[in-house]
C-alpha cells in the first residue's frame, strides 16, 4: 500500500489518516483506524483529540506540523510560506510530498466508504 515505504514516522502518518477520516466523517472506518494508529505508536490522547475534533495536545514536532499542513489543505487553502518552510525543516521534502499523498489516498478511501458503507449496514461510530 501507499503506507509501506514512507519516510514519515508511522505515528505521524497515522495522525494524517485519522485527520482525513474525521474530516470526511468516515465513521465506519474509525474503530479499525484508531486501533492501527495506537499499534503504530500514536498516543491515545492524540487519537481522542482527533476523534473530538480538537487539535492534538502535546504532539511531537512532526505531528504538529503535519496537523497544520493537513488542516490547511483540507480547508482548501495554500500553505503559507512559514508553514511550508517549517514543514520542510521538520519533515524534509520527502515527508512533505508524502502528506498530500496520504491525504489523497485516505480521501478516496473515506469517500468510497461513505458511499458504500451505509448500503452495507455499517454503523457511524466516529460521531458517537
Amino acid at each position: 500500500t501507499i503506507l509501506s515505504h514512507l519516510t514519515l514516522a508511522p505515528s505521524t502518518s497515522w495522525l494524517v489518516i485519522l485527520l482525513v477520516a474525521k474530516y470526511w466523517s468516515a465513521g465506519s472506518l474509525w474503530p479499525g483506524l484508531a486501533q492501527q494508529a495506537r499499534a503504530r505508536g500514536l498516543d491515545t490522547n492524540i487519537i481522542a483529540d482527533v476523534a473530538d475534533g480538537n487539535r492534538p495536545r502535546d504532539p511531537d514536532a512532526a505531528q504538529a506540523i503535519a496537523y497544520d499542513f493537513v488542516q490547511a489543505l483540507l480547508a482548501g487553502t495554500r500553505l503559507d510560506d512559514a508553514t511550508f518552510a517549517h514543514a520542510r525543516d521538520v519533515l524534509g521534502f520527502a515527508g512533505m510530498v508524502e502528506l498530500p499523498a496520504i491525504l489523497g489516498f485516505m480521501t478516496m478511501v473515506s469517500l468510497s466508504t461513505n458511499v458504500f458503507a451505509s448500503r452495507l449496514g455499517a454503523a457511524d461510530a466516529i460521531d458517537q
